[in-house]
Formats: structure tokens, sequence, C-alpha cells
């Protein structure tokens, strides 16, 4: 199912399954949500931190967090909101 919702109304939330970054004229990013697929003309990276934003957080200190804790540097896993369990 694909879904034609404005452009830069898609939020990340507990249904968001995946988000592509695409070099679309149209969008950026391909959301892929529960709910169906998602275009967004802001960034993966811009939706990421607007849902951390709302925990009180920023990304790169989310993903600062998980460097240190997790002794990685590339393709850290991102937790976007640890009070939200499934």
């Amino acid at each position: 199912m694909t879904c034609k919702a404005s452009p830069d109304s898609y939020r990340v939330s507990e249904t968001t399954l995946a988000l592509r970054h695409d070099f679309s004229i149209e969008y950026e990013t391909v959301a892929f949500d529960k709910k169906g697929i998602f275009y967004s003309k802001k960034t993966p990276k811009e939706l990421l931190n607007e849902r951390c934003i709302q925990s009180g957080v920023l990304l790169e200190g989310r993903i600062a967090s998980a460097k240190v804790r997790l002794g990685i540097q590339h393709k850290v896993p991102l937790l976007v909101d640890p009070t939200q369990t499934s």
C-alpha cells in the first residue's frame, strides 16, 4: 500500500520499519511503515532528529552514546525512543 500523504507530514513512530534515502526530485525519503509506504521531502536524518527531539535529546547525542556504550564507530544502531517498548 502506497500512501500519498503530504511529503512534509510523515513522522517517525513506533510503526516505522525503515527509512531509505532517495534521490528523487519530489522527495528525499521513502518511509516504510506498518501503515504503508510514505514519502517525505525531509532527509532520513531530519526525520530521525525530529523524533529524538520529541524525547528530549538530539540525534547526534543518541549516536555518540551508542558509540561509547557499544564500542563501535560505524553503522551504529539507533534507539530512537528508549521509553517506547513493543
